[in-house]
């Protein structure tokens, strides 16, 4: 804490707080794209 100072752990914790929402966010797309993937896989696979 003497290193970064009051303002300077706030800032750290501004970012990691971001970067577990954007990672949080690319899991739920992810997730998104890999359910619409397998349905359009199991509705379309008999014109196959």
């Amino acid at each position: 804490m003497r290193l970064t100072g009051q303002s300077g752990i706030d800032a750290i914790s501004r970012l990691m707080g971001f970067l577990l929402v954007c990672m949080g966010a690319q899991f739920a797309i992810n997730g998104s794209l890999e359910i619409i993937q397998t349905i359009i896989d199991a509705n379309f696979s008999h014109l196959r």
